[in-house]
This record gives structure tokens, C-alpha cells and sequence, in this order.
């Protein structure tokens, strides 16, 4: 068991730094590895030991040696939420092919919350890859089932498409991100529709707490202030995949 627990951790913040470099670069189509990331206020590069799971914000006394601003906390959450899903799935799988693409799931949850709540974009080049991951390892493992989760994630998408189609059509404003539909789809690839609806519930009561809590604390107008929907629908669907697939808990509504 702690075995398993040092290998998790350790393997989660080995990638967390893959992610936060692909949370950063990806939108802007700029190399992974050169140059160092920099401060999101100055823009200068940051030293490399900031990029050091958990502790490297810290070891830069939390303020860029450039500017001296206050550096983001957004690496961490990436570093704590990497190490968390991988720790979860090792200890709850018992089988390698489940547990690779169980961290599969989860890491790109994680990189197109993140990216979507930075910059109001998904990322389509996340969202491809780890459908075809998923749709290779359904070929292969789980024959039988391709078809169910083809089938859930077209229904999925369909659905949300059609919601945001209808609702800027009678609102004439968008209410759903374009990429959205993407996401519910990709969820829905790895959970099944039989609980998207618990997803979808799951995601927009979040959105209501931590959204408007968000916009509380920031001041900003509830009506008016848009909100990436995507982080919401990430945590809605990694919280229905751990409970139904992984805990072991049938989900119904």
C-alpha cells in the first residue's frame, strides 16, 4: 500500500508538470519545453525551480523575482488535483489496462478545465486524443462494449448541441460554449449516458456555488459575466466516473 502511494504521488506530479506546460502553451500553439514559463503578470521567465510540484511556489517565496507580484496559485491546484486522481485510481484499480486509462480520463479533465476557465476555449486537440485513446482501448479491451459508449457519446453531444442551439435561438445569446458539447461527449465516452444526467446536475450545481462564489468574492455581476461551463462539466463527470467505476456505486436518476 505505501508503495503504491509513493509511486502515485510520484507519477502524478511527474506529469502534473507535463500538464501545467500544456495548460499554458496549448491555447497559444507555443512549444511545450522552451521557453521557461513565465509570469502571468510581467511575462518574464520564471526560475526553474517554480515549476517543482507542491512546493516550488513557495521555494519562490510566492512573488516573481522580476516583478515581485504575487505568483498564481493555478500550478499547485494543477499539482494537488494530478496527484489526488492518481493516487485514487491506483488504489482503487487492480489492473493496469483499467488504470491507464482510467489517468487518461483524468488528465484530460484536468487540462480542459483549466484551459477553459483560462481562456474560455476547449482545447481540441486534448478532447481528440483522448477519445481516440479511449475508443482504441474500448477495441481492444471491451469490444463488446464500443458500440454502448459510441452510442453515449454521440447522444451526449447531440443533446448539448441541440440545448445550445435552442437556447441562443430564443435568447439570441450563446448559453453554451461550442467546445461544451465536445466535453459532454467525451465524458459520456467513459461513464455511459445511463448518469449524464447526474453529471449535468453534478456540473451545474457546482457552477452555481463555485461560479457564483467566484463572482461574489470578484465583485463581477452575476447576470451579465460569462462562465466557462467546461471546469464544471469536468467536475461533475470525474465525480460520477469515481463513484460509478471506481467505488463501485451504481448511479441512477
Amino acid at each position: 500500500m505505501l508503495i503504491h502511494i509513493i509511486a502515485s504521488v510520484t507519477i502524478g506530479s511527474m506529469v502534473s508538470i507535463i500538464l501545467i506546460r500544456c495548460i499554458y502553451r496549448m491555447p497559444d500553439d507555443q512549444q511545450l519545453w522552451t521557453p521557461p514559463l513565465p509570469c502571468l503578470s510581467c511575462n518574464k521567465a520564471l526560475p526553474w525551480f517554480t515549476s517543482v510540484p507542491l512546493i516550488g511556489i513557495f521555494l519562490s517565496s510566492r512573488r516573481c523575482p522580476v516583478c515581485q507580484r504575487a505568483l498564481s496559485f493555478q500550478p499547485l491546484w494543477v499539482n494537488l488535483s494530478c496527484i489526488l486522481g492518481t493516487v485514487m485510481v491506483v488504489l482503487l484499480r487492480h489492473n493496469l489496462s483499467l488504470v491507464v486509462i482510467d489517468l487518461v480520463f483524468i488528465y484530460a479533465l484536468i487540462v480542459i478545465a483549466f484551459i477553459d476557465y483560462n481562456c474560455m476555449i476547449i482545447e481540441p486537440r486534448v478532447v481528440i486524443l483522448a477519445i481516440a485513446v479511449r475508443l482504441i482501448w474500448l477495441a481492444w479491451f471491451q469490444s463488446h462494449s464500443l458500440l454502448h459508449y459510441i452510442s453515449s457519446m454521440l447522444i451526449a453531444a447531440g443533446a448539448f448541441y441541440f440545448i445550445g442551439f435552442f437556447y441562443e435561438t430564443l435568447r439570441r445569446r450563446q448559453g453554451l460554449g461550442d467546445g461544451d458539447a465536445a466535453v459532454i461527449g467525451l465524458i459520456g465516452l467513459w461513464t455511459g449516458w445511463e448518469t449524464l444526467s447526474i453529471a449535468v446536475l453534478i456540473a451545474a450545481l457546482s457552477g452555481i456555488l463555485i461560479g457564483g462564489s467566484l463572482l461574489v468574492l470578484q465583485k463581477r455581476s452575476l447576470a451579465t459575466t460569462r462562465l466557462p461551463f467546461a471546469p464544471f462539466l469536468c467536475i461533475g463527470g470525474g465525480s460520477v466516473y469515481f463513484v460509478q467505476e471506481l467505488a463501485g456505486i451504481s448511479l441512477t436518476l
